[in-house]
């Protein structure tokens, strides 16, 4: 779990700093046909740019805070920290991921799955450990 809210963390600096660059064409690539079929115009993209920058400073604040609660109390076996983490994670799940599929934005829905998949795995592994 270290491991991957370091990686979200890392990616959040990504969207954040990069929303602006040809770095970050792959993932508009996927998202600008479902909103914008024939490509967004100057006015979209500066909103788009700002959203994503905002976007990743988010993604990278809570994979900051997610990575902390996992190195220290996590670890510790606190229980408020398993339930802190899971609801969060549950949260974030749910309303993203719904979102993304009324919008149709169907590759969020497959990231935010394998994401979801990454942090599952060793949450139900360890559950049992939190007495």
């Amino acid at each position: 779990m270290f491991t991957v809210a370091l990686a979200m963390t890392g990616f959040g600096v990504f969207m954040a700093l990069s929303s602006r660059s040809s770095a970050f064409d792959a993932f508009n690539q996927q998202i600008d046909p479902v909103f914008w079929p024939a490509g967004p115009d100057s006015t979209a993209r500066d909103f788009q740019q700002m959203i994503y920058a905002v976007w990743g400073a988010t993604v990278a604040g809570f994979g900051a805070l997610a990575a902390f609660v996992v190195r220290h109390p996590f670890r510790a076996r606190q229980r408020w920290a398993r339930d802190a983490l899971a609801v969060s994670i549950l949260l974030w799940f749910v309303l993203d991921t719904t979102a993304s599929a009324v919008a149709g934005v169907w590759f969020n829905v497959v990231f935010n799955t394998v994401v979801l998949g990454a942090l599952a795995v060793p949450m139900a592994a360890t559950w049992k450990e939190f007495g």
